[in-house]
């Protein structure tokens, strides 16, 4: 079996110059692949969150197409010469140039040689790029002198490598030397889902023997790709369970308060980069730490300020002033600046020309500014029955009314009576405001200061009286000034056969007062309702029917001393 190509080719001037260019060109294109699409699901998964990743054998199978495409769209960069590491499968083109032009194609052979024609073997395994040039470039020189030296990868090798622990899937994989630590583990299905893999000391076993510790933290959260290492020829990668006692944990106005797993290398600066940095609304002048002592019950608290570093335009999490390390357990609280960013808006609504939301500044913004700022009111506009209502007295409970609400009326003294009926007409959250006095008198007295999420309702001018109960056609009846109640009744058609007259009742729309509209001191209004209510009827039949037993006894009486005396 042959491993390299043996081809000695001698070019003119113009062919030299053309293939330099192409080497260029080759060499510019290299760079290394790496997909981060998945990052963030990954770390979810990790978590115990539920994912419908794909197998390890489709994704896999998707890898294995994928380097069957160019390979310049799946690289990072260009392939760093002194970094990339060679091994048995690379292919190389060797190129000499001095006093003769010669290029090879070879390929590293399975015990690491480079067999060079004409100039004899060299063994460049485990070596990079530049190394192995160099390393070549003393063995020609004793046979091309002044000569010089290129070496250029031209397809990389892939070599197997392992991962098993707490991924879904365990066998052996393919792999290059441009693919990461996580590209394994997401080729393997990803982290198991039977339970939180521990990302903060993954354990990659090289062939040699030697052990390195990876932390896919940095990576997964703040993308720091140097924190993924590259695997190797033979790698076997162990992905152990998390503790889920060893966590450290942020909360309050950071950008991803949560508990994160615990590392011994963790400092404060590390946990407020994991919890994504501070909010524009942290108080960073008062954070808490919250810290179990020894005892592993009680805890101690202490306080920390980098209030400096905002003010003088610091955002930099990588140095914070005065950084210290973290313990398994600890807690940090970062607090929020209070009343930071807080909408104030009131809305105002009905017949104003130009009704919405309006932003007021707290303890000034009054009642006439806003409807100044609303440019005033329609011609409909019935500021007799406009209202102001402030949210804060609409969630106020009443205790004494709840437990009346369970009663009927025998159980209630007259006081509770009273005092439910009233309660029952209260408009809650409604703000005493004479909008006829204010606005038209210009009396500021009435000019009350608004609070956030008020609402002013202005609503249309009811010229209408409603006439509702046992009438003839009930409904809404034009208001005039000169009728009494009575003609509002005639032009309704009148009292139905079964309408208490002498109950006919006033009912006061804005408040549910009730008047009796034959008092003298009370005339009709636009908006006023009058009820007429129903006659309550004698139901005559359960005396009838006592009447006849109570008939039919006597006679049965009657019959038997009748029949006694004449017998």
């Amino acid at each position: 079996m042959r491993y390299s190509a043996h081809k000695t080719t001698r070019v003119t001037p113009i062919s030299l110059c053309v293939m330099l260019i192409l080497i260029g060109i080759a060499g510019s294109s290299s760079a290394q692949p790496h997909d981060n699409s998945n990052r963030y699901r990954m770390m979810l998964r990790s978590l115990g969150q539920k994912d419908t990743s794909r197998s390890a054998q489709e994704n896999q199978l998707d890898w294995e197409k994928s380097q069957n495409q160019d390979q310049s769209t799946l690289l990072e960069g260009p392939v760093d010469p002194k970094t990339y590491i060679l091994g048995p499968g690379d292919e190389l083109t060797l190129t000499i140039w001095g006093n003769e032009f010669i290029t090879e194609d070879i390929t590293v052979m399975p015990e690491g040689n480079l067999v060079i024609p004409a100039i004899g073997t060299k063994n460049i395994a485990d070596l990079s790029i530049s190394a192995a040039q160099d390393s070549i470039t003393k063995l020609v020189s004793p046979i091309y002198r002044n000569a010089r030296v290129s070496l250029s990868l031209i397809k990389m090798r892939k070599f197997k490598v392992y991962c098993v622990g707490w991924v879904e899937e365990h066998h052996a994989l393919t792999a290059t030397p441009i693919d990461r630590v996580s590209d394994i583990i997401e080729r393997q299905g990803g982290f198991t889902q039977k339970g939180s893999a521990y990302l903060r000391r993954i354990q990659v076993n090289h062939r040699d023997g030697s052990i390195d510790y990876v932390d896919l933290y940095p990576y997964y959260l703040w993308g720091d790709v140097s924190s993924d290492p590259y695997v190797h020829d033979g790698d076997a990668i162990h992905v152990t369970v998390a503790n889920p006692m060893k966590t450290i944990s942020i909360y309050g106005s950071v950008g991803a308060p949560g508990d994160f797993q615990y590392a011994v290398t963790d400092s404060f600066s590390t946990a407020l980069r994991m919890a994504q940095g501070f909010l524009p609304s942290s108080d960073m002048d008062s954070i808490e730490i919250s810290r179990f002592n020894k005892n592993g019950v009680t805890s101690e608290h202490f306080y920390v300020s980098i209030s400096a570093a905002r003010q003088e335009g610091k955002g930099d999490l990588r140095n914070i002033p005065n950084d210290f390390p973290l313990q398994e357990g600890d807690q940090i609280f970062v607090r929020a600046i209070p009343l930071w960013h807080i909408p104030r808006t009131v809305a105002i609504a009905g017949e104003v020309n130009y009704p919405g939301r309006y932003p007021i500044d707290e303890d000034s913004t009054t009642l006439s500014d806003i409807i100044a700022r609303a440019k005033g009111f329609t011609k409909n506009a019935s500021l007799e029955d406009a209202d102001l209502i402030r949210k804060s007295g609409t969630n106020i409970v009443d205790r004494e009314f709840d437990r009346l609400q369970k009663m009927i009326r025998s159980e209630m003294t007259d006081d509770e009576y009273e005092y439910y009926k009233a309660k029952s007409r209260e408009r809650p959250g409604l703000v005493v405001v004479n909008f006829p006095k204010l606005l038209v008198d210009h009396d500021m007295r009435e000019d009350v200061i608004l609070h956030e999420d008020d609402s002013i309702y202005i609503p249309s001018t009811r010229n209408y009286v409603t006439i509702i109960g046992e009438v003839d056609n009930p409904g809404r009846i034009m208001y005039a000034s000169n009728m009494q109640f009575n003609d509002y009744i005639k032009r309704s058609g009148g009292y139905s056969y079964r309408a208490n007259q002498s109950g006919v009742r006033v009912i006061k729309t804005r408040s549910g007062e009730v008047y009796d509209p034959r008092s003298s001191t009370y005339t009709i209004q636009p908006g006023d309702t009058i009820f007429v209510p129903e006659n309550t009827e004698t139901n005559i039949w359960p005396f009838v029917i006592q009447s006849l037993q109570v008939v039919g006894t006597l006679a049965g009486i009657l019959f038997g001393v009748y029949a006694i005396t004449h017998h």
